[in-house]
């Protein structure tokens, strides 16, 4: 029999689900994992800590449904939100992941609103305003109040 792995990359764990190519589900596992929080706004984690859950996950529900990787048919991946990774130009983590839900980039966020009007902002988009959530507000965050590591990250160099 073949199977589908659904992987589900969520705010406090990975959930990872073997499906028939009927849709049945054949076994589950959630690996949970913390967050970093150093003040209200601030929420981080470990890039490691997703690939480490992502294997465990897989590994359980390969070893506990006595299923062959090799019957795997294929993968699907969701994910709810978007966590800021900063990569150098040699794929290195830089720091800890900047979590979707991390509000630090309130000013910034502020900052942005002020230069885009919030109609163009929308009609390219498609959100209704900037938010401290978002990666750009992050981004600009960063040029801001870490501005040596800003320089370092590969993204931001190339739309420089």
């Amino acid at each position: 029999m073949e199977y589908i792995l659904g992987i589900d990359i969520g705010t406090t764990s990975i959930k990872v689900g073997l499906l028939s190519t009927t849709g049945e589900l054949k076994y589950i596992s959630t690996q949970e994992y913390s967050l970093i929080t150093q003040g209200k706004d601030i929420i981080e984690s470990k890039i490691d800590i997703y690939l480490a859950s992502c294997r465990a996950g897989i590994k359980e529900v390969l070893d506990k449904s006595q299923t062959s990787p090799d019957s795997i048919l294929a993968l699907g991946f969701s994910s709810q939100g978007e966590t800021l990774v900063c990569l150098n130009n040699k794929d290195e983590v830089l720091k800890n992941v900047i979590v979707w839900l991390d509000s630090r980039a309130i000013d910034e966020a502020e900052i942005i609103k002020k230069k885009i009007p919030i109609d163009k902002w929308y009609k390219t988009t498609g959100l209704p305003e900037p938010s401290p959530m978002w990666p750009l507000s992050k981004m600009l965050w960063l040029k801001r109040n870490e501005p040596v590591l800003y320089d370092e990250v590969l993204i931001i160099k190339s739309i420089k």
